[in-house]
């Protein structure tokens, strides 16, 4: 357990703790099923003796669920499913096999009806705990096939050249590349997108970043790719998945309109594209903010 230490922060080991005394946990192939139970026991919320505070159960139940849907969510990186049912809600979080275990630095876990136990077999760093799933680097290559013939299209006098930059910085891409003259500052770009295009024209240059998600694409997802863009300053940022959005993230910008969200430079946003397996493209009459393309 000593071994743990340096991953496990104060909400990590509260929230293993509750996993351990109140889940389940399925393996199906490479699928991982998660399911945190919250039976309806607390019936009667007090106060101290002498408080005049007053505790809303209902509120403080919401706010407790939330959390802990916030919390497996930034762990996991998947969307936390809830599921109402007589006597308890339950929280149900679906991932493959590499998203939090990855050898040789691994959680192995051990599952039967009445316990379960984590195995920690090698130290442990946060860099080192996720792995992109396998059908997410599965887009890579058709991803970026399509980029590459979308921006050739849209600047057929220009250089257009698109890679696959999931492993190394982008200033990494850029100097491999020999274009450090396009794009001054690129030195400091330390991060990593999945996709990159460069369009190096005569009069200017510019720089398209985009993220391949396997799931449905998250406020998280959004926020990671709002970070590069505010480094980067890109011409186009593109977040892309084979699911549509989440529901919560699907309702904050098509309910509330809070397309003001996916802006990451003056009259730039980010857009959201729903990713076609089969034609190996991006289907047009997905992508948000609605009207908007490349």
């Amino acid at each position: 357990m000593q071994q743990a230490v340096d991953y496990l922060d104060v909400d990590v080991a509260y929230l293993l703790g509750m996993i351990l005394a109140r889940r389940s946990f399925e393996t199906r192939g490479e699928v991982r099923t998660l399911r945190i139970q919250f039976p309806f026991r607390l019936e009667v919320m007090t106060t101290l003796p002498g408080s005049s505070l007053a505790l809303n159960r209902e509120r403080e139940l919401r706010l407790l669920l939330d959390e802990v849907r916030r919390r497996v969510n930034e762990l996991l990186e998947v969307n936390v499913d809830v599921q109402p049912l007589s006597h308890q809600i339950v929280l149900q979080a679906t991932f493959t096999k590499n998203t939090i275990s990855t050898p040789p630095s691994r959680y192995v876990w051990h599952s039967d009806a009445n316990r379960a136990s984590g195995t920690h077999r090698s130290r442990c760093s946060r860099r080192k705990m996720r792995k992109s799933p396998a059908s997410e680097t599965g887009l890579y290559g058709p991803v970026v096939g399509w980029l590459q013939r979308c921006l050739s299209d849209r600047h057929p006098r220009s250089r257009v050249i698109v890679e696959d930059s999931h492993r190394w910085p982008v200033s990494r891409v850029i100097r491999k590349l020999g274009i450090q003259a396009a794009f001054p500052q690129a030195e400091h770009w330390d991060i990593r997108v999945d996709v990159v295009g460069f369009v190096l024209g005569r009069a200017s240059n510019r720089i398209v970043l985009v993220e391949c998600k396997a799931g449905p694409p998250t406020l998280m997802n959004v926020c990671q790719l709002l970070g590069y863009g505010l480094v980067v300053k890109p011409s186009l940022a593109i977040l892309v998945s084979p699911e549509p959005p989440s529901d919560s993230l699907a309702e904050l910008l098509r309910v509330h309109g809070r397309y003001d969200i996916l802006e990451y430079a003056k009259g730039r946003r980010l857009r959201i594209a729903q990713w076609h397996r089969e034609r190996g493209e991006v289907i047009a009459a997905s992508v948000l903010p609605p009207g908007e393309y490349f």
